[in-house]
């Protein structure tokens, strides 16, 4: 669901869900959390782009998944991806950049605006 690749000191991070237009799981907000503070630890790494894969940037959450958080039946935790994302986001000590191909909804647009 993400995709990475760093090259010439540029991570590039692609969210790789084009079937749901980039919609966020709980996998894919730990992952682009992970990747982003990986790349801000990291010497070699000097800026981070994000993109999405197809026709949008973002749809925001999941909304299947969502309903599951609403309605108790997701697993513990599943709803500390957002705040973990955001923090990432926020705390990364690199320019971030945000390479937009479609529509940013929800999550996405609220990841521009960060």
């Amino acid at each position: 669901m993400i995709e990475t690749a760093d090259a010439d000191g540029v991570r590039l991070i692609t969210f790789n869900r084009p079937e749901a237009r980039n919609a966020f799981n709980v996998a894919m907000y730990r992952t682009v959390a992970d990747t982003i503070d990986d790349a801000g630890a990291d010497s070699t790494v000097h800026v981070v782009v994000l993109t999405g894969r197809g026709s949008a940037f973002s749809a925001g959450q999941d909304l299947r998944e969502m309903a599951e958080i609403a309605g108790g039946r997701a697993p513990a935790h599943t709803g500390e991806g957002f705040p973990r994302l955001l923090d990432s986001l926020q705390g990364c000590p690199k320019p971030l950049f945000a390479a937009v191909n479609g529509v940013g909804v929800g999550l996405g647009f609220t990841m521009l605006s960060h």
